[in-house]
């Protein structure tokens, strides 16, 4: 059983139970993979590509399983998508979660961005409540509020 606030997150490939674990070396595996585009630019910049996902993946695996190839772990992704065509969102929600905690985030904020993610109406209420109450973020390296 995945321990999330270690990174670990439990997803199902093609009809099998796999744990992938995500953490500050996996990130950097991932970001390396893409020519040092950091985890925002890769993953919360709204545009994830399928090529990105399927590498997460790969990288998340490689902690408890085998090593696999690109190609294999594309394979796996299909059979998942071929048994249900709506789990692509699934296996991307379960990834980001996985980042979240990797990167520090707190558990009960990931719980909540899960929630708005699977889309439960009273979280993304409550969500955007804790985004106004957040206080603005600072320009990096500038000292600006």
């Amino acid at each position: 059983m995945a321990n999330p606030r270690r990174g670990e997150v439990d997803v199902e490939l093609g009809g099998q139970p796999y744990t992938l674990v995500y953490d500050f070396n996996a990130l950097s595996e991932i970001e390396a993979a893409f020519g040092d585009k950091s985890i925002d630019e890769l993953f919360f910049a709204g545009n994830m590509s399928r090529r990105v996902l399927r590498e997460a993946i790969r990288v998340g695996l490689e902690r408890k399983y085998r090593k696999h190839t690109p190609k294999q772990v594309g394979r796996m992704i299909g059979a998942t998508l071929e048994r249900d065509p709506k789990a692509l969102a699934g296996l991307a929600r379960a990834v980001v979660c996985g980042l979240l905690a990797a990167s520090g985030v707190p558990a009960e904020r990931i719980e909540q961005i899960n929630r708005v993610l699977s889309g439960d109406e009273d979280a993304e209420a409550a969500d955007e409540k804790a985004c106004a109450d957040d206080p603005p973020p600072t320009a990096a390296g500038t000292g600006a509020a």
